[in-house]
């Protein structure tokens, strides 16, 4: 059985415990989803809260970003749909997420440990800053905690409901705004981080060449003898140790070249083809990825693989790192918040931004409700259609 597979079944099977242990305190939220409240965290959201003018200021700074990404999500999601329906036989540009599984038209594999835990620390943040603007701007929280919908794991803050309602426009965007934003920007944090330490990262490993992962049929790798697993080391007297020089070697050969081609078990010499898109550059036609070892085998090494990933290539979901995951995934969990959509974060922003324009209540809940029937419905367009056309 896949591992993948074994661990999500492992995990699932200690989320049932604990819902089982904790089922009295299990409740059901907007018909759907299974949730256990707690007050654990509160107090210290409020401890934070007490600062209001920082956080007011924060939360501010936090609106026009909101913004930014709302427009962009839209737009992307608009753009999206173009492409697919002008587009004969289009490649899907938005997929489901499952941790463990490879989804058909999704460009990544998301490996299921690393998406989980960067899953609930995204959310952990992402409600906890909801918590904190929230109780800054004078609404309680009354209970916060964690629960399921279908098989998808999510953390949630719930506010004072009267209060959220006597609260200001200015005051719900701010708190709305609070999650998605902190995800971006702790997103941005994260990918600076690991692009300012990539060159000492380096230096812990050793950067082997290139590993042939797939041969494409009929392309002059295929034809001169090499196989999948082997290690190209050298192209046309060019050490290649890394994916970037490989690349760059083969860019500057013309169609119909032979090379000799340097692997881990031995040497070929190889005619190139013309590459597909572009006839005037030369073609071996191989998948390869980034071949690398320890210099030092040790536990620091295998922490900082974990933390950090493989500096500069992170071919390998795994190679990729539990912060390059945390990253991704809160910046994607953050700009699609800000969808104008019904229960998400952009749903409430869009709205309280109508409430300053169209007073009348009956005719800005018609808006907003053709603007989120329009963008979900362009959405599962996106999502579905590339299967159906």
């Amino acid at each position: 059985m896949d591992l993948e597979i074994i661990s999500a079944i492992i995990f699932y099977a200690i989320l049932a415990v604990v819902l089982f242990f904790n089922r009295k305190k299990l409740s059901l939220m907007s018909k759907i989803i299974i949730a256990v409240k707690s007050k654990k965290g509160i107090s210290f959201m409020e401890k934070l809260g007490k600062h209001k003018t920082f956080f007011k200021i924060l939360s501010t700074i936090a609106i026009p970003i909101a913004f930014y990404f709302m427009f962009v999500v839209m737009s992307q999601i608009l753009f999206n749909l173009y492409y697919t329906v002008t587009i004969p036989n289009p490649e899907p540009t938005v997929a489901f997420v499952i941790p463990g599984v490879r989804i058909p038209g999704s460009p990544l594999f998301f490996p299921f440990w690393y998406t989980i835990i960067a899953i609930i620390i995204v959310a952990a943040i992402h409600e906890f800053s909801h918590g904190v603007v929230a109780i800054s701007e004078k609404v309680p929280i009354k209970t916060a905690g964690f629960g399921l919908f279908f098989i998808f794991f999510i953390a949630f803050v719930e506010p004072d409901e009267k209060k959220m309602l006597k609260a200001s426009n200015l005051t719900r965007i701010r708190i709305a705004a609070a999650g998605p934003v902190s995800n971006i920007v702790l997103a941005f944090v994260i990918f600076s981080l690991l692009t300012y330490m990539d060159p000492l990262l380096a230096q812990n490993y050793e950067f082997q060449g290139v590993e042939l992962v797939e041969l494409l049929e009929g392309y002059p790798a295929e034809q001169f003898g090499l196989e999948q697993g082997m290690i190209i080391t050298s192209v046309n007297q060019t050490m290649t140790t890394n994916l970037s020089s490989f690349t760059q070697v083969l860019v500057d050969i013309a169609p119909n070249s032979t090379v000799p081609i340097i692997t881990d078990q031995g040497e070929f010499n190889v005619t190139l083809t013309s590459r597909p898109e572009n006839e005037s550059l030369g073609y071996l036609g191989v998948i390869g990825e980034q071949s690398w070892t320890f210099k030092e085998n040790n536990i620091l090494s295998q922490t900082g693989l974990v933390l950090f990933g493989v500096p500069h290539f992170r071919t390998d979901p795994y190679e990729r790192g539990l912060l390059w995951w945390v990253a991704m995934i809160g910046f994607f969990i953050g700009i699609m918040n800000l969808l104008p959509i019904f229960g998400l974060d952009g749903g409430i922003i869009l709205y309280s931004l109508f409430s300053y324009i169209v007073k009348n209540e009956s005719r800005r809940n018609r808006i907003a409700m053709w603007v989120f029937t329009f963008f979900t419905g362009a959405l599962i367009l996106t999502i579905f259609l590339p299967y159906i056309l």
